[in-house]
């Protein structure tokens, strides 16, 4: 009975997903080049940038480019930014490798932005810290020279380069406290974790207190920002890492971190109480099991953001790429709330401007640290890529654009040489 009534679903929740998206996509919003409202006295017409040449699995079309054309506002409600830093993120890695290829040209395609090959030379970078140079007529909350952080969505050009436009809704005020540098290791992994863990898993100030969360991969941008942030709302905090980052996670809060190479590590976990949240940002077989240390039937919740939603796109198409996610997601989120009542979710990041102000005031009040491996200027962005390539993070690659000065007493520097 139970396997008829998941597959019914399966069929259902796969049709309605391709219904909507379907009718989204038939309603382009075409963009075009506008001229700023309000702007600095003088932008430049060029500007340098890092450059994906071409998809490739090993950066070797990844080049700096001295005179990229300036980036144009596309919107009344589009705001340019004049970069100081921007981070890696595993994302941005993953895109250059064509990851996501099949709906984010979708996207840009019906939106007006350059796709199907056209969106080449691109730039990654998908959070960054500067100050605002120019604004779209209908921006009302950020005047020419604000000091702002961002993430920009996923189709737009980024932030690897000295200026970059985004919207108005992508962009909060810069914390006052931590330097461009610091700052910027926080803005995508803050929506990502926000995504997964607030509109996802339903935890927030007021929920999280008493909860037990157990996350994997805790030492790297996403694991280190959630550790803090769960701690500030009262949370328990387990996590998985290597045995080199324990003390790491354990100086951010971390009430159990346990060595995920360990070989009694799943019987170390299944000795302790069960979870309220799991918290998958690895996606790896044995983190996917970890679902079963969930309590069952108290609204608890596994939340991955390895979903394989855009490599099934990149596999099958849009249209039978939908059909499969859905029905790959319906099989796994019905099965566990019928047999467990447990709630199985995938978070896709989006930018959240108010989101995003939550945290700089978590950050000012000291409640957050960002948490940062090493630095690297913009003309030797490849190298920064392969830093964050080779794995084992310690927080967040940053690529400066803009060398700070003197470093805050509000970040954490992973090594010495940052």
């Amino acid at each position: 009975m139970v396997s008829v009534l998941v597959l019914g679903a399966i069929t259902v929740l796969s049709v309605v997903m391709l219904r909507v998206l379907a009718r989204f996509l038939r309603q382009p919003k075409p963009l075009q080049a506008v001229q700023p409202a309000r702007q600095i006295e003088s932008l430049p017409q060029t500007m340098g940038a890092s450059e994906v040449e071409g998809y490739t699995p090993d950066f070797s079309r990844v080049n700096h480019n001295p005179t990229r054309a300036l980036p144009a506002l596309l919107g009344p409600k589009d705001v340019m930014v004049k970069v100081h830093a921007s981070s890696i993120n595993p994302i941005d890695l993953a895109i250059s490798r064509s990851y996501g290829r099949v709906l984010l040209n979708e996207v840009r395609r019906r939106s007006g932005f350059p796709a199907d090959g056209k969106e080449l030379p691109l730039v990654l970078g998908r959070d960054c810290s500067g100050a605002v140079v120019a604004t779209g007529q209908d921006v009302t909350k950020f005047e020419v020279g604000t000091e702002v952080w961002a993430t920009p969505a996923l189709y737009r050009q980024g932030c690897h380069a000295e200026f970059a436009v985004m919207g108005e809704g992508e962009i909060a005020l810069k914390p006052k406290n931590l330097t461009h540098t610091e700052a910027t290791a926080i803005p995508y992994v803050a929506m990502t974790s926000w995504k997964a863990l607030v509109d996802n898993a339903g935890l927030n100030a007021n929920t999280t207190p008493g909860k037990r969360i157990l996350i994997t991969g805790g030492s790297g941008g996403i694991g280190t920002f959630s550790i803090q942030m769960l701690k500030a709302w009262g949370g328990h905090v387990t996590t998985t890492c290597s045995s080199g980052a324990v003390k790491l996670v354990e100086g951010l809060g971390a009430d159990l971190a346990l060595d995920y190479s360990r070989e009694n590590l799943d019987e170390t976990l299944k000795s302790e109480p069960k979870f309220d949240v799991v918290y998958d940002t690895v996606g790896n077989e044995t983190s996917k099991s970890y679902i079963n240390l969930l309590k069952e039937r108290q609204n608890s919740t596994y939340v991955t953001i390895r979903t394989p939603l855009l490599s099934g796109l990149d596999k099958h198409g849009f249209y039978v790429g939908i059909l499969v996610g859905g029905a790959t997601w319906a099989k796994s989120a019905l099965s566990q709330y019928l047999s467990h009542g447990r709630r199985y979710r995938w978070a896709i990041v989006s930018p959240n401007s108010d989101a995003l102000q939550t945290v700089t005031e978590m950050v000012e009040d000291g409640k957050i640290k960002p948490v940062i491996q090493q630095t690297f200027p913009l003309v030797e962005s490849k190298a920064a890529y392969q830093k964050l390539a080779e794995g084992h993070s310690r927080g967040k690659v940053i690529i400066e654009v803009i060398k700070a000065g003197k470093k805050s007493d509000c970040a954490i520097y992973t090594e010495k040489d940052s």
